[in-house]
């Protein structure tokens, strides 16, 4: 079952403020695979707060934990989100609900903007996009992870035969 978990906020606002010391105001955002929401702190920094589905690999989270780093190490100035890991170190610390069940969670840097897909573009804007794309692999080589490969995911267009009606 890979539909987005439903805990309970007020049980996900003390896990945060436990693990990540961050209080403020909360937005429930859309996922296909994860409870999001967006945590805006009267400071007037963002976070998105992430509870990972529990039928996901672990594996496949610590992966993208770890290629966040990777591409904040290799490229600082790379508009993608910036991990932010828990108090204790933790790059996914784990929540436990009520009924026991263990899930991860990531805290990451919101980035505003609007997606590409809902409006109009110009060729400039595209470009633009293109070049991002390709700053965002090469900030990506020589990263390696043990996470499987095989992950499907229905965005992805190599998938595009298996899903079509025969």
């Amino acid at each position: 079952n890979l539909k987005p978990p439903e805990i309970r906020v007020g049980m996900l606002h003390g896990f945060v403020k436990s693990a990540h010391g961050l209080d403020g105001a909360w937005t429930r955002l859309d996922g296909e695979r994860d409870q999001n929401f967006r945590i805006a702190e009267a400071s007037g920094a963002s976070w998105v707060f992430k509870v990972c589905n529990r039928h996901e690999a672990p594996e496949i989270i610590e992966c993208q934990a770890e290629v966040l780093e990777h591409i904040a190490r290799t490229d600082p100035s790379l508009p993608v989100p910036r991990l932010r890991r828990a108090a204790d170190g933790a790059a996914a610390p784990v929540l436990a609900d009520s009924a026991g069940n263990a899930y991860l969670t990531l805290m990451l840097s919101y980035l505003p903007g609007a997606i590409a897909g809902e409006r109009a573009l110009s060729v400039e804007q595209l470009k633009s996009i293109g070049a991002l794309v390709a700053r965002l692999g090469r900030a990506m080589r020589g990263f390696v992870s043990p996470a499987p490969a095989a992950r499907r995911l229905i965005w992805d267009n190599r998938l595009a035969p298996q899903l079509l009606d025969s």
